[in-house]
């Protein structure tokens, strides 16, 4: 087993922060998680034993509020120990899932990062908050060193994507 924290991939697909149960099957062993982040292409497990770096782990995540086991084959990525803002845990990518399974995925972080969204475009419509602005902008992918006028005509386009 790797004892150095893995150096942190690129990500190709946004994240956002949903949870949900993950199942992950290491041989006969079955481990219970959770996770925190969730992608198109991988998530950030914590609660569960550390797994070697590299080791494809066929599992199950479960997604609120229907619960349904979504298969998908993970490769482990890498391990974060935890902090005061973190739990430890691993990230891990999603190598193998049917397009059904990587539909409902994109589906709740497109729901979550709506949500943040709009509290972002309300942050800076009212008083704004630098600290809560950088810490939702780091969240939704978004530059955190703009002002708040320009931040808000950002986060304006982005809701435009979604219809609103």
């Amino acid at each position: 087993m790797e004892n150095a924290v893995s150096a942190r991939p690129t990500r190709r697909y946004p994240r956002a922060p949903v949870r949900g149960s993950a199942q992950l099957n290491l041989g006969r062993k079955r481990l219970s998680g959770e996770f925190v982040e969730l992608s198109r292409g991988g998530a950030f497990v914590t609660e569960v034993p550390p797994v070697e770096v590299g080791t494809e782990v066929q599992g199950y995540i479960l997604l609120p509020p229907e619960n349904v086991p979504i298969p998908v084959t993970m490769r482990v990525l890498y391990h974060l120990p935890g902090r005061e803002d973190r739990k430890e845990g691993m990230g891990v990518a999603f190598v193998r899932a049917s397009g059904a399974a990587l539909e409902r995925i994109s589906r709740a972080v497109d729901r979550s990062n709506l949500l943040l969204l709009q509290l972002l475009f309300s942050l800076t419509a009212s008083r704004p908050d630098p600290t809560a602005l950088k810490r939702m902008c780091g969240r939704v992918g978004l530059p955190n060193d703009l002002p708040p006028q320009e931040l808000a005509a950002m986060v304006r386009k982005a809701l435009e994507k979604f219809g609103l």
